[in-house]
């Protein structure tokens, strides 16, 4: 297990306390070495009351080596000023509130205080724990005595031997180098301070041209039962071959002679440093800039990398130079979401670590093509609408407008395709999905729209509706007099009419007349709605049929009836009717009288009840038989026009 100290007011605590060093394990103990140089070094790793101290006996003499009571510095400026350690650093490597509570952390913790005072001899010597004694008295048996503020024996007494310095270099070293770390190995016999063996650590010294310096990273600690050690250093910017060697050192700073020197290739393997800021914005739709900042020293280039997604992977589209800082990607598509990292290159081509991800939305700015071609044609009482369109990879679908403009004040554009179209064909049936207004013209426009909402310019197409439906049939009116027949009627309610057409015929005839106006301009037409007809003779009947026609020619049903052109005044009345019994009943005769040209006659004779009833109705005579009469019958005739009209009864008669 390693343990390094590479700052001893930052992580030195925590590494010691992390390993476990039996050396700074609390216990109540004290430690003696004699260097090479014949200096005697005691330590005191046991508690040390705020106001005690200790003195040093040889063997049974009650004299001490030390001249007074060796003893802590006092207070916490005076630590500072003889140790050097900064307070700030060590209040908050110890996580305490102050320098002052920071040194008394140290004196009344023992375990902390020797783990610190083992690492740096300056503060075992202020915390009280470390003297040497330079006067030569060397190898032998030793007590050490603590004492009280006003130096008298506190009763607590160590008993150390000095013996003749054990320590010896490291042996074995060894070196390796990757991904800018160079890993020191070496090996040094198993053994502890309490087994009379004083090295509490190793310290690694590089070998440069301009001498042999430490490795400012700190120390590392030996551990009870442990053989073989390593240290890994960062490699720093210094390439080539690297030289090494290890000493040992006790509790005292003591040091042993240095390793064989070993040595290693230092390449330049370390990627720089990330680059820390990218950001990207959107220039067009075609368009992406994307720009960084580096500080870092060693940098030849950039690698910029995108991916449409932001787990990736990540695909290099660009290398730059080391003063770039910016470039623009023309490769994007509208529409699309894209994210993208930066690599730095340094001069031995090592990358660094992507860096964080910048994304952006390119949005779509870009219309589509407008549709040409657009053509509309009538099937099935719909508009069939047919372009020519191109549809790009964002395509979305087309807008199908339409409006009727047959009137002056234009109807506004409004939607005709409820859902999406994405043929270049449509069938609208019109505003409510049942046609269109006959005969009105209406404008349709097509647009095609992307999946950005991006709408092209509009393809527009006018048609006239065909007008298939016939107008209202007017409704007509006859009159007449003896000598002509009014015919009116009321108007169509089409909105289109032209005009109307009369058809004449005389009851019982086969051939038709036709009666045409003179003036047949639209305009004059559709505000004729009454003619009288001359061309008749009177007591004939005439059937009229009156159609309204519209402008294209539509022809509404015929509204049709019949009149008879009646005379004036009554028929003239039978004279001389006469009965006489006859062999076959009772023959009847009159006069014709001066209508001798209207020869329809009614016959009428009493019944069982009386009173007279209709016996028959004889045409072009002036005679007839009644082969049921008997003498008993009484009779009288009636003159019949053709219009119905009937004449008054004439004189009544009875067989005589």
């Amino acid at each position: 297990m390693r343990i390094t100290v590479h700052s001893l007011a930052v992580s030195g605590l925590l590494h010691l306390a992390l390993a476990g060093a039996s050396f700074a394990q609390t216990r109540d103990a004290a430690y003696a070495s004699l260097s090479a140089d014949g200096n005697t070094a005691f330590y005191v790793a046991g508690p040390i009351g705020m106001s005690e101290g200790w003195n040093v006996f040889r063997g049974d003499s009650d004299t001490p080596l030390n001249p007074t009571p060796i003893r802590p510095v006092s207070g916490a400026s005076q630590f500072y000023a003889s140790t050097g350690l900064n307070p700030d650093s060590l209040v908050a490597t110890l996580d305490s509130a102050s320098p002052a509570d920071a040194f008394l952390r140290l004196r009344l913790d023992q375990t902390t205080g020797n783990l610190y005072s083992i690492a740096d001899a300056d503060v075992a010597r202020a915390l009280g724990r470390l003297w040497i004694d330079s006067s030569g008295v060397g190898i032998g048996t030793y007590r050490i005595e603590v004492v009280d503020g006003s130096g008298t024996a506190s009763g607590r007494n160590y008993t150390v031997t000095v013996r003749p310095s054990s320590m010896t270099a490291p042996t074995s070293p060894a070196t390796t180098y990757a991904d800018g770390s160079i890993t020191l190995s070496w090996q040094y016999p198993a053994g502890s301070i309490d087994e009379g063996d004083p090295v509490t650590s190793f310290r690694i010294y590089e070998e440069t041209d301009a001498g042999t310096e430490a490795i400012p990273s700190g120390r590392t600690f030996r551990q009870v039962g442990i053989t073989d050690y390593k240290d890994i250093l960062t490699a720093g910017p210094r390439l080539g071959e690297r030289r090494f060697r290890i000493t040992a050192l006790d509790f005292a700073g003591n040091e042993s002679r240095p390793s064989d020197p070993v040595s290693v290739t230092v390449v330049d393997d370390i990627p720089p440093e990330p680059v820390s800021q990218i950001e990207s914005r959107p220039l067009s739709s075609r368009r992406v800039e994307i720009a960084w900042a580096h500080s870092g020293a060693d940098v030849q280039g950039f690698q910029l990398f995108r991916s449409p997604q932001l787990t990736g992977p990540y695909r290099q589209i660009a290398n730059t130079g080391p003063t770039v800082s910016a470039f623009s990607d023309t490769t994007v598509v509208p529409g699309t979401v894209y994210h993208y990292r930066v690599s730095a290159i340094d001069a031995a081509g090592n990358a660094s670590r992507q860096s964080l991800t910048a994304s952006v939305l390119v949005r779509d700015f870009e219309a589509p093509d407008a549709p040409t071609n657009l053509s509309a044609r009538m099937t099935n009482g719909s508009v069939a609408l047919n372009w020519a369109g191109s549809m790009p990879p964002d395509f979305n679908t087309y807008v199908i407008l339409r409006r009727n403009i047959t009137h002056a004040d234009k109807q506004p554009w409004a939607s005709a395709n409820p859902s999406r179209v994405a043929t270049t064909g449509y069938v609208d049936a019109g505003p409510t999905g049942l046609g269109f207004e006959e005969g009105a013209f209406y404008e349709f426009g097509v647009a095609a729209a992307d999946s950005a909402a991006n709408v092209s310019d509009t393809a527009t197409v006018v048609i006239q509706i065909p007008d298939t439906t016939p107008p209202e049939p007017p409704v007509l009116i006859l009159h007449s007099d003896a000598s002509s027949v009014t015919v009116s009627w009321n108007p169509s309610g089409a909105g289109d009419l032209g005009g109307y057409r009369l058809d004449k015929r005389r009851l019982g005839e086969t051939a038709d007349t036709e009666k045409t106006r003179d003036d047949t301009s639209t305009e004059y037409n559709r505000t004729v709605s009454t003619y009288t007809d001359r061309d008749v003779t009177t007591g004939a009947s005439y059937i009229y049929s009156l159609t309204a026609v519209d402008t294209l020619g539509n022809v509404s049903t015929a509204s049709i009836d019949t009149i008879a052109v009646r005379r004036a005044g009554q028929p003239e009345s039978v004279r001389n009717v006469r009965a006489a019994l006859g062999t076959d009943g009772i023959e009847l005769r009159w006069s014709e009288g001066s209508e001798s040209s209207e020869k329809s006659f009614r016959i009428y004779r009493t019944n069982d009840a009386g009173s007279f009833a209709v016996l028959a109705t004889v045409q072009d005579s002036a005679m007839y038989t009644d082969v049921s009469g008997d003498a008993t019958d009484r009779y009288y005739v009636t003159r019949i026009w053709p219009d119905g009209r009937e004449s008054s009864r004439s004189p009544v008669a009875a067989a005589k």
